[in-house]
């Protein structure tokens, strides 16, 4: 069923994209251009190979965008619904869905052909409406669980902390979206160097287009350049939203997940500034290769990653939802172990997926403290594919003489992984 409604997501959102985009903008090299690299992308493959809340965040977010423009475009009280619907559920899906609703409210305002009086009206309308469910669900959180209590900022923390640690954290991601990252931008300078020019030059191509569409008030170019600006928009209100949870008691983890979903927000902007200051400007046809070129880099290159990805979890069956993990000997025995016992694992999505209990990762173990009654077994499961670099990493770790805070109790091998359980010592 997960697999399924993972592909039925990937689906949508890749249609959203080049349909959707080629009924707001009438250029099919752009709509094309952000539907194809969201088809090879290997950070949406990742999204999109689990049971997690990204797949039907990431469409609700592509969804509330595309929708957005489309009430404007066609002045169209049905989209402005269906803006206001996934707005609603992306935020119930993600917390950080909010931006969805934050970008709905600053685009309505600025773009709806109306009175100012009347463009808040609506984006307060929006607003509201969107996040009723949000409001509705918090009530129920804090009246049957006090969960809401359990949260609180910090305000010792500075914003420019908050700042930086985010900016470096997208940093590190947007390093790995580089295409050939590794014989390209084999340094750490030349990443950084190619992600803030390209976003230097981004924002210059994007101020052309608004002075442009400013002088010209060309009607039919003031859609594309209004689902840029609402990708732009949609950027800096997540960003922002990520720099506010800094201050909570439990912040979001910084990684490539937590930022994945603005991926196709940032090719939005950066290929549309591109074709569309092409086509402002009335530059030769020919200087649209400059765009196509750079699809072509990125669409290689991620699909040669992504079909790497692909092709060893068809053949390792890495996927969560795949046969392997539903039918898999580790997982009963797992399952059938004492809940006394601590796990880690390699892989404690999956094996939170399929037994419901909580594995640590297994580099959680370096901090493990000493457990000095012995009373506790330290159960660690490896997964499929089992590799002799792997298992020598792990009979190394627990033989090693700097490590001796634990004693071999019991070694079970499977077909598809082995678990090793150790007692704590009092040798430390």
């Amino acid at each position: 069923m997960i697999k399924w409604l993972n592909i039925l997501l990937f689906t949508g959102s890749v249609f959203l994209l080049t349909y959707g985009g080629y009924k707001i903008t009438k250029s099919a090299l752009f709509s094309l251009s952000i539907g194809l690299i969201f088809l090879v992308s290997p950070a949406m493959l990742n999204n999109f190979n689990g049971a997690m809340t990204e797949p039907l965040f990431i469409f609700l977010s592509i969804a509330n965008l595309i929708f957005l423009n489309l009430s404007i475009k066609n002045k169209s009280k049905s989209f402005f619904w269906l803006a206001v619907f996934t707005a609603s559920f992306a935020t119930l899906t993600r917390y950080i869905g909010v931006a969805s609703i934050l970008t709905g409210f600053l685009f309505l305002f600025l773009f709806t052909d109306s009175s100012w009086k009347k463009r808040f009206v609506i984006a307060f309308l929006y607003s509201i409406s969107a996040g009723i469910l949000l409001l509705i669900w918090f009530v129920y959180l804090d009246g049957n669980s006090g969960a809401m209590a359990s949260r609180s900022f910090d305000l010792g923390k500075g914003i420019i902390e908050a700042f930086t640690v985010n900016r470096i954290a997208l940093t590190e991601v947007l390093a790995k979206w580089l295409p050939f990252r590794i014989s390209w931008f084999p340094s750490w300078k030349s990443k950084i160097f190619t992600i803030y020019s390209t976003f230097l030059i981004t924002a210059f191509l994007l101020l052309f287009l608004i002075i442009s569409w400013w002088k010209k008030k060309d009607k039919l170019f003031a859609n594309p350049l209004f689902l840029i600006l609402s990708a732009g928009f949609y950027c800096v209100s997540y960003f922002s939203f990520l720099v506010i949870s800094f201050f909570s008691s439990l912040p979001p983890d910084l990684n490539e997940r937590m930022f994945s979903p603005l991926l196709i927000f940032i090719y939005i902007l950066i290929f549309g500034s591109l074709f569309f200051v092409i086509k402002s400007f009335k530059l030769p046809q020919i200087i649209n290769l400059i765009p196509i070129a750079l699809l072509l880099i990125i669409s290689i290159s991620y699909w040669q990653q992504t079909r790497s990805i692909a092709l060893d979890r068809h053949k390792f069956a890495y996927s969560y939802s795949s046969p392997t993990w539903k039918n898999s000997n580790l997982m009963d025995e797992i399952k059938n172990s004492s809940r006394k016992t601590t796990l880690y694992s390699n892989h404690p999505v999956g094996i939170l997926l399929h037994t419901g209990l909580f594995p640590y990762e297994i580099s959680g173990l370096q901090q493990v403290t000493v457990n000095t009654n012995n009373t506790q077994h330290l159960t660690m499961a490896l997964f499929y594919p089992i590799s002799d670099e792997h298992q020598l990493i792990i009979d190394d770790f627990f033989s090693s003489e700097a490590d001796m805070r634990f004693d071999l109790v019991a070694k079970k091998e499977f077909s598809d992984g082995i678990i090793y359980q150790f007692a704590a010592n009092e040798k430390n």
